[in-house]
């Protein structure tokens, strides 16, 4: 197998790594007796009149929709290894930031089913909102690529960002989700909106603990690292080789 096979392999692992998340995030949601029940939901995450009534699968479908073309999309334009890299830098530092704030199973109040389809409904219609809708207006207006236009996107964003998980979720959130609405904001205008989804699919993906007990928890958790040193080892190796062969 000649170099350039074995870059794109390595390619296709880390694309592989980075849908497994949202493998399981399916697999947690599944529930053959909500499944195919019609769930009215906002469109976005603020109260509006904006609601959309449709089978919970097929937020599913649109979740894997995005998320595959995002992936595949990277795979093509070669962001891949890139997009990989920020994913690994977001949870490491959020593991930094709540160090020693050790995540609980969810108790039984909580239906797993309901859990993981708002996961991946907020991170769908949070990057439409605070990322899709601005970058549709610059499109239209024609001014996406200029550069003080993303500086001000990015800034704005991110605030917004913020502010809302802060109204959300309390003022602790404030600093951790205004630099994350800024990661978002700067994938979407490097790599597109789709990778904005991407990311925060698998953040949420990787947030909470489905279907886990306290006695699964420490697996759990060990599951989680090993998956994040391995899309570090394979991004970073792929990297290195084609940066190594770059300064030949």
């Amino acid at each position: 197998m000649g170099t350039e096979r074995w870059l794109q392999a390595l390619d296709v692992a880390v694309l592989a790594l980075l849908l497994l998340p949202l493998l399981q995030l399916c697999r947690a949601g599944y529930d053959g007796r909500l499944w195919w029940r019609v769930s009215t939901t906002d469109l976005l995450p603020v109260a509006s009149p904006l609601t959309v009534s449709v089978p919970i699968s097929a937020w599913y479908a649109a979740f894997f929709a995005v998320s595959g073309y995002a992936a595949v999309a990277a795979l093509a334009n070669g962001h891949i290894v890139h997009l990989a890299l920020i994913i690994v830098a977001v949870e490491a530092g959020y593991g930094i930031w709540r160090r020693g704030c050790k995540p609980a199973p969810l108790g039984a109040s909580a239906p797993t089913a309901v859990i993981a389809f708002a996961l991946g409904q907020n991170a769908l219609s949070e990057e439409l909102l605070f990322r899709g809708v601005p970058l549709l207006f610059a499109w239209i207006g024609g001014f996406e690529d200029e550069p003080i236009w993303q500086y001000i996107f990015v800034v704005a964003s991110a605030s917004a960002f913020g502010v809302y998980h802060c109204r959300t979720s309390g003022r602790a959130r404030l600093f951790d989700t205004t630099l994350y609405g800024a990661v978002l904001a700067w994938v979407a205008v490097w790599s597109g909106v789709a990778s904005a989804i991407l990311l925060h699919l698998t953040h949420n993906a990787l947030a909470v603990p489905l279907n886990q007990t306290a006695a699964t928890m420490p697996a759990w958790l060990r599951q989680r690292r090993i998956w994040l040193v391995a899309v570090f080892l394979l991004a970073g190796a792929r990297l290195g080789w084609s940066l190594g062969l770059s300064a030949r």
